[in-house]
């Protein structure tokens, strides 16, 4: 009731100014807009449940609070919607927000209570109640906001929408896409990404073959057996050494690149090994197996797509970085023959040198991400993941990811063009993808403009 009274009290307050702001002069010379509009809007702090772990790596949670400010609100005075594309975070009680509102030329702003069940009364001029700065306001449901303008002959109406994030940003999410029985017959195996669809290169005995299907299937895949190129046949590991770009796929095999823009018929390329390494180091620490291309967007030229070439040479994983514009021969401008892994302490670094380890890495985004497989000393597989921010040449483990399945000898692992990981099993058949929740988010305007 007090808000009411408020909300009243300031109204009348404003009517009866009018009469005395002049003190005892005959006419009132003061001009009032009776324009009105709420011109800023944000979260001054927040509630949030945040995540602990103790010093015996117990987990724990407890509510803190923090600032909001930094999470710009859009207001579309056109619509009259007020609302926040970059959402709160994961665990945000949005029942409890401390807002900042300015309304224009100094009207009121007011707002309906909720019921008993959190739904907004009916909307009569007296039962609003008048905003205050202080104020802790629920948004766990959209709420109305009603700006007046000084004379109280006008209100502009307006839909406030706070978003709050449903999942937890670095958590992943795993799916299981299905068995596909046919993988088992392999002898061989790697996986990659061609544009929306996902590839799978191997062997049947001596036999290069490939498998595609659709990104969103998964469970229904066609069978590509490639017819080979004049005059040559297909090594049995050449499967080893296939790449993509948005263009084509290339294969390196007998000593000669080859390209092909449907996995079946493959022709000659007059593009070159010595072409590549621009730096004059030497092709002898180019990928000779599990070799993977890459493809990652410039921030910087819309044109052009920086290229980082990974796989195993002589035991090391070799990781060279370059750039690729479309209808132009792949380049690799300057070549890191060797990837480096970050030490513990983060002070200096080491060449990546498996001994008995397959590496096989891939694109995550505008990040790398890397699954090392070994055997163990039981027999069992033992995998690692790896992540890399600098296009490749400096490689941290990835303490937050893991191989969600487990991996005979014979695998596959690509990242897709929707940021999933998947992992394929050849003996198994089976088949997940893996993914870390905000790669998942759609990226929205985010043009704060009224």
């Amino acid at each position: 009731m007090h808000k009411k009274i408020i909300l009243l009290a300031l109204l009348v307050s404003v009517v009866l100014g009018l009469s005395s702001c002049l003190g005892n002069d005959d006419e009132d010379t003061t001009t009032y807009s009776d324009d009105t509009a709420i011109t800023a809007f944000s979260i001054s702090t927040y509630k949030y449940l945040a995540h602990t772990t103790s010093s015996t790596g117990a987990d724990s949670t407890y509510t803190t609070t923090a600032s909001g400010t930094k999470y710009k609100f859009v207001i579309d005075q056109a619509k009259g919607l007020i609302y926040n594309p970059d959402s709160l975070p994961y665990g945000t009680d949005p029942s409890k927000l401390l807002i900042s509102v300015t309304n224009k030329a100094s009207g009121v702003t007011a707002y309906l209570p909720l019921d008993a069940d959190g739904n907004e009364r009916a909307e009569v001029l007296d039962s609003m109640r008048a905003y205050s700065t202080g104020d802790t306001i629920s948004f766990a449901k959209p709420r109305h906001l009603f700006a007046f303008n000084i004379l109280r002959t006008a209100y502009r109406k307006y839909l406030v929408k706070v978003n709050v994030h449903q999942q937890d940003s670095a958590a992943y999410q795993t799916v299981k896409v299905g068995t596909v029985e046919t993988f088992s017959t392999l002898t061989g195996m790697k996986a990659f990404a061609w544009g929306d669809k996902m590839v799978v290169a191997g062997t049947h005995g001596s036999d290069l073959c490939f498998y595609t299907t659709d990104k969103n299937d998964g469970k229904n895949w066609e069978e590509i057996i490639p017819t080979s190129p004049a005059n040559a046949t297909f090594s049995s590991d050449a499967w080893k050494r296939v790449v993509a770009t948005s263009d084509a796929v290339y294969l390196y095999d007998n000593d000669q690149i080859y390209a092909s823009t449907d996995l079946k018929t493959w022709t000659a390329s007059n593009m070159t090994l010595s072409s590549l390494a621009t730096d004059g180091t030497s092709l002898d620490s180019l990928p000779s197996a599990y070799a993977n291309l890459a493809l990652i967007p410039s921030k910087t030229n819309v044109d052009m797509t920086i290229t980082v070439l990974t796989g195993m040479a002589d035991g090391h994983f070799v990781s060279w970085y370059g750039y690729y514009q479309s209808g132009r021969p792949y380049e690799l401008v300057y070549g890191q023959p060797r990837a480096y892994r970050t030490n513990s302490d983060g002070t200096s670094s080491v060449q990546m040198y498996f001994p008995g380890t397959i590496v096989s890495a891939t694109a995550y985004g505008s990040d790398l991400e890397a699954l090392c497989w070994k055997q163990g000393s039981d027999g069992k597989a033992v995998t690692t993941m790896f992540t890399s921010k600098d296009k490749g040449i400096t490689w941290q483990t990835d303490l937050s990811a893991s191989c969600p399945i487990t991996l005979s000898s014979v695998y596959g692992f690509a990242g897709d063009s929707s940021n999933w990981l998947w992992f394929i099993d050849a003996k198994s058949g089976e088949i997940v993808k893996y993914r870390q929740n905000y790669r998942g988010w759609t990226s929205e305007n985010k043009d704060f403009i009224e």
